[in-house]
Order: structure tokens, then C-alpha cells, then sequence
């Protein structure tokens, strides 16, 4: 019976995840500009259609389906004046803050959008279903497919990247959607060069103590700085850097993974180690698409 390689059963469970991530959000793209050009609602979100100001290529804009209920709460975002003291002395910066403010009928809205106040987006409970589903299948699914087997494996990973086209195609409209697709671009470039250093260069990345431990680290540090950024006001070129750190680290982790299929390809040669390789160098492309994202972004 012709036996494959890990190489073969690697690429073949990794690329058919990320087709689905890279083809599903590119089509969601696509799905939004007819929407936006049809003048009608996709996914709670209608959208404006603007110019992007350095290529001047197609920019959706989305905004949230309004509420239309009364009474409803309305807001807007002000100025705030703080200062902080440090090493050199008082600092005064301005943050932003959301007020809130109740209408009670159309006239009372009126006047509030005179005042600068803005229409909250409807919920949508299916959003929010959409997206717990996807973090729990996130963190459980090499459970799911050892407890499971490849099958079951599979179809996990298979709604898992469903569940993420949406997540990943919003975010991506919320920026710049050209922006979006080039990085998409990039992040497959990027990692075939690493696949070509990682299998065939001759080094050994997977047993690099030194640079696994800098990685470990380094990505601890990646997790800390983005959970920073909810309770600390970051300026964007310390997030742009940042960024292209993250993005130094996960190439990094393409290669140590790419390199894990070499040091098994003989004595680990089974769908099981596939899968889980194939899901590591998953979460790497993934985690280097959002990094360059981060770092295009305004």
C-alpha cells in the first residue's frame, strides 16, 4: 500500500483549512461590496462606499443596522483632559470618553444627532453565538481530535475556520478591505519562504533551545502588551511596532513548525501528528495575518 509522507498529509490538512479562512473571507469581502453597491444590509452592517486616500481604491465603510426602538439609549464620544504626572514633570493628554444619553421619541433624537450623539448598532445574538463557538472550538479542538479521531478532527477544524471567515472578514472591513486581501498576500508569500527555510535549509529550528525560549517569551510578552491595551491609552506607532515584532516571532514560529515535520518524518509519520502540526502552523499563519493587519492599519 503506497505510504504518504508527513510532508503530503501536513499540507494537505493545512491548505484545505486556510482555503477555506483565505477564499471564505475574500468572497465575504466581495459579498459586502455588492451589498454596499446594492445599497442594502450583509452580516448587521450596511456599509458607505469611499476611496482609499493613497491608491484611491474602492473603501467600504461599515456602520451597524441602527436601532429603531424607543426609548433607546444614544452616544457619542468626548474629550477629556488628563494629566499625569512623570519622570519629567505634569502631562496633559486627551482621552476620549462615551457618553450616553436616552431618547424618547423621534423628536428627542433629532436633537440628539444636532448634538453630535450617534444611532448604537442593533445587537446581534447570532454574532456573539458565532464567535463563542469559535473560541471554545479554538482551545479545544486538539482535545476534539485526539478524543475524536481524524474524522471528527477534521469536522472540527473544518467549523472552526468556517466560524472565523466572518470574524476575520468584518475585521478586515473595519480597516481597509485592500489592505485586508494584500495582507492575505503577503501572510502566503511569507509563508512559503519560511516552508522552503524550515524543510530544507538544513537547520534545526525545532531543537534551537535559544530560539524556542525567545519565542516563548517573546509571545508571552505579545499576549501581555495586547491585554495592556485595554486598560493603558497606547500610542499607534508603539502598536505599529509592536506589530512588526509580532510579526518577527511568528515568522519565527513557521519555521521551528515547518522544521517539526522534518524531525518527525520518519519516526512520526501518522494523520495524528499531521493534524497537530497542521493546526500549529494554522494558528501561526493566523496569528501573522492579524499581526501585518496590525501593522498596515491607521
Amino acid at each position: 500500500m503506497f505510504e504518504t509522507t508527513l510532508l503530503f498529509k501536513t499540507l494537505t490538512i493545512l491548505s484545505s483549512q486556510i482555503a477555506i479562512v483565505f477564499g471564505g473571507t475574500y468572497l465575504f469581502i466581495t459579498y459586502a461590496r455588492k451589498a454596499a453597491k446594492d445599497g442594502i444590509s450583509f452580516f448587521g452592517y450596511h456599509f458607505r462606499q469611499s476611496r482609499n486616500i493613497y491608491n484611491q481604491k474602492l473603501d467600504l465603510v461599515p456602520y451597524p443596522v441602527a436601532q429603531t426602538y424607543f426609548p433607546r439609549f444614544m452616544v457619542k464620544s468626548e474629550p477629556e483632559e488628563i494629566t499625569e504626572n512623570t519622570l519629567l514633570g505634569p502631562k496633559t493628554k486627551i482621552e476620549y470618553k462615551l457618553v450616553e444619553k436616552l431618547v424618547r421619541n423621534a423628536g428627542e433624537r433629532t436633537a440628539a444627532l444636532r448634538e453630535g450623539y450617534k444611532d448604537q448598532g442593533v445587537s446581534n445574538p447570532f454574532q456573539t453565538a458565532m464567535f463563542v463557538s469559535w473560541i471554545v472550538l479554538l482551545f479545544s479542538l486538539p482535545f476534539i481530535q485526539m478524543a475524536g479521531g481524524m474524522l471528527i478532527g477534521m469536522l472540527a477544524f473544518t467549523l472552526l475556520s468556517i466560524l472565523f471567515v466572518p470574524l476575520l472578514g468584518t475585521l478586515m472591513l473595519e480597516g481597509d478591505d485592500n489592505d485586508g486581501i494584500l495582507a492575505m498576500k503577503l501572510t502566503m508569500l511569507i509563508t512559503f519562504f519560511t516552508a522552503i527555510i524550515g524543510l530544507y535549509s538544513g537547520i534545526d529550528f525545532a531543537n534551537n533551545v535559544a530560539l524556542n525560549s525567545f519565542l516563548f517569551f517573546s509571545l508571552i510578552g505579545l499576549i501581555l502588551f495586547e491585554i495592556s491595551r485595554s486598560f493603558i491609552n497606547i500610542s499607534r506607532p508603539q502598536v505599529r511596532g509592536v506589530a512588526f515584532f509580532g510579526i518577527f516571532i511568528f515568522i519565527g514560529f513557521l519555521l521551528v513548525d515547518f522544521n517539526y515535520i522534518v524531525k518527525y518524518s520518519n519516526s512520526g509519520n501518522t494523520w495524528d501528528n499531521a493534524f497537530q502540526i497542521a493546526f500549529q502552523l494554522y494558528l501561526d499563519m493566523i496569528n501573522l495575518l492579524l499581526e501585518i493587519l496590525e501593522a498596515m492599519g491607521d
